[in-house]
């Protein structure tokens, strides 16, 4: 159980799961994964890098805009939200109409730990 030391929590996670559900799991040394071997299918799992997750489906929840819309789509009850562009922004072009203020602001993209969030703004101004 050393190299499982080196996994991150999710990971540590999915491989914990994998063992109680007497799933067939081979660590990878030195990576901080481990692999499944179902019939003739393979599946790594590192990181919260999961075969399940396709390039597609992170596409569309790594943006939040995207998201939204999919979720509102599927009837998933959730904030109002706008898309907007910078230059829409800097160029006062934003139709916020449709907001109730207080609002939080944040880019669609690379938020991690915060970072471009602007919170509880009060006004349009």
């Amino acid at each position: 159980m050393t190299d499982t030391i080196n996994m991150t929590p999710p990971t540590l996670c999915y491989y914990k799961t994998a063992q109680e559900l007497k799933l067939p799991v081979k660590l990878l040394p030195g990576i901080g994964g481990f692999s499944i071997t179902l019939g003739s299918q393979f599946y790594c799992i590192l990181r919260a890098i999961v075969p399940f997750n396709t390039l597609s489906n992170v596409q569309i929840v790594g943006n939040k805009f995207r998201m939204n819309a999919l979720l509102t789509r599927r009837g998933f009850p959730r904030p109002k939200t706008t898309g907007a562009t910078k230059q829409m922004y800097e160029n006062n072009m934003l139709n916020l109409s449709n907001i109730d203020f207080p609002v939080v602001a944040k880019p669609t993209v690379g938020t991690d730990g915060g970072e471009g969030v602007n919170c509880n703004i009060k006004t349009e101004a």
